[in-house]
């Protein structure tokens, strides 16, 4: 008797989709990262919007550039900050700042609003790092790959937000639909940072190793960051060429696509947005597979 309730307490946890649902944590990351996933792909039509806005693909080109340079500054702060409080604050925050930004992006008229607005999104950033190192640590190590992988489902809701700017710019215009879509992404994003204020009522062991009470000095962010810097360039000069270069290119890419396939190409809204879908609906079947393959490969090492 003894040695059978030994061999049943030492029973495994199980695996695959059943054993990821078992946490409660990231059953509420996954529900709302879904949630406002499935509007990520507005993300496609910015540049279109901000033209259509009556922007030339200079000013747009220079509202991408302060974003992403105020991005990359606040991201050393982001991460120490990700490393020293609680990441569960942090991940909230997030979604809350979002919300905020997205929901201002809609109101854009004037273009020096736009560059306020697109600073802000790059002070967001702050608590991005957070989000992932609170995602990163909440999600059962054992099937982490698929864990990634489900986030896709938002993609698949993704594929209906498309149908929808199809459908109402018919009636209410390209400008309409993108500010009421815009809104209806800012509440959704507001709505999950609530339910995770709730539903998320207690820092994980992780956080309370990381929180700190008292605040940063200004000098001692600096100092963690340089030597950060330091190490990587000794250590890892061929790993940074190769993401510099890899981001280049995806900016270079995401920011010209758009136009050369819309103004020079002459392809219109509705075949844009079929080229999106199919590329959704392959990366989801692809992203799914692979993920749950390298599970099953480190289960096996």
């Amino acid at each position: 008797m003894v040695k059978f309730r030994k061999i049943y307490q030492k029973k495994k946890k199980p695996l695959g989709i059943v054993g990821l649902l078992h946490s409660k944590v990231y059953v509420v990351i996954l529900l709302t990262h879904i949630l406002t996933l499935s509007f990520d792909i507005l993300n496609k039509y910015d540049d279109l919007f901000l033209r259509e806005l009556g922007f030339s693909y200079t000013k747009i080109g220079i509202l991408w550039s302060i974003m992403f340079s105020i991005n990359f500054l606040t991201s050393f702060f982001g991460g120490f900050l990700a490393d020293n409080y609680s990441r569960r604050k942090l991940f909230i925050l997030s979604y809350l700042t979002s919300s905020v930004g997205v929901f201002a992006y809609a109101l854009i008229t004037e273009y020096w609003f736009a560059c306020v607005i697109l600073s802000y999104f790059g002070l967001t950033n702050l608590f991005m790092v957070g989000q992932h190192s609170y995602i990163n640590d909440n999600i059962p190590k054992a099937q982490s790959g698929l864990g990634f992988s489900l986030f896709k489902i938002g993609n698949i809701l993704g594929i209906g937000v498309l149908f929808i700017i199809n459908i109402l710019s018919i009636r209410y215009g390209f400008l309409t639909t993108m500010r009421i879509l815009y809104i209806s992404a800012a509440i959704v994003s507001f709505i999950c940072a609530v339910f995770q204020f709730f539903t998320l009522r207690s820092d994980t062991d992780k956080d309370k190793e990381n929180y700190k009470s008292k605040l940063p000095s200004f000098r001692e962010v600096l100092r963690d960051n340089i030597t950060g810097l330091k190490l990587n360039f000794v250590l890892l000069p061929a790993y940074l060429i190769i993401v510099v270069l890899d981001s280049l290119s995806d900016s270079f890419y995401n920011y010209i696509v758009n136009y050369y396939s819309l103004d020079y190409l002459g392809v219109d809204l509705l075949d844009f947005n079929y080229i999106f879908i199919a590329i959704t609906i392959l990366s989801l079947i692809l992203g799914v597979i692979v993920g749950r393959m390298v599970d099953i490969k480190t289960i096996n090492l």
